[in-house]
């Protein structure tokens, strides 16, 4: 849920954003969230399962290279120094 109302907020309020980095499957986080949120009733907890062993480790690597360009880590750890 967290993920996809993160991908909802970053795609509409940074498009540009969302269109350089294609390789995020933005649609699919999106979709996502709104099935758990509002379909939760009809939810299909194999495909809850397989997201969470197979698609999220995935979705790391990607993640990962964003953040080391803009100097970060993923959790919001600057990679660069503390200046004094």
């Amino acid at each position: 849920m967290i993920i996809g109302e993160a991908a909802t907020r970053l795609a509409r309020s940074y498009p540009s954003f969302a269109a350089a980095h294609g390789e995020l499957p933005w649609r699919g986080m999106i979709d996502m969230r709104n099935r758990i949120a509002h379909g939760y009733v009809e939810l299909d907890f194999g495909v809850v399962w397989r997201t969470a062993l197979i698609d999220l480790p995935e979705l790391l690597n990607p993640l990962e290279a964003i953040y080391g360009a803009a100097g970060e880590r993923i959790g919001g750890a600057s990679e660069k120094p503390l200046e004094d």
